[in-house]
């Protein structure tokens, strides 16, 4: 009898560490995916970025070449500023949220 209780109880055991173990590999890999979109999304963002800077001085450009005034609060470039200022804060909000998934 006590040789089917020991079984039992190695079993047991060894049932309770494999669950304790799966939970923690799902929370690393949860907060290792969570992690990954956020970089992917930030490096969406920045690339955005980039594309409306250049869109703002091909704007810049064309104003110049057709001796218009350059002014940041008339259109176009002042959809182009908002969108940058829009893109900025974005990025920033997926730099905090990498650094509170650091710790």
């Amino acid at each position: 009898m006590a040789l089917k209780e020991n079984l039992q109880n190695y079993l047991k055991k060894g049932v309770q560490a494999s669950k304790e173990a799966f939970s923690k590999a799902e929370t690393a890999v949860t907060k290792f995916g969570d992690k990954s979109v956020l970089k992917i999304e930030k490096k969406q963002f920045e690339a955005k970025l980039r594309k409306e800077i250049a869109s703002l001085g091909q704007s810049a450009l064309d104003a110049f070449e057709k001796n218009i005034p350059i002014l940041p609060d008339q259109e176009p470039f002042l959809s182009h500023l908002n969108t940058i200022k829009n893109l900025k804060a974005e990025i920033q909000q997926r730099e905090d949220l990498l650094k509170e998934k650091q710790n």
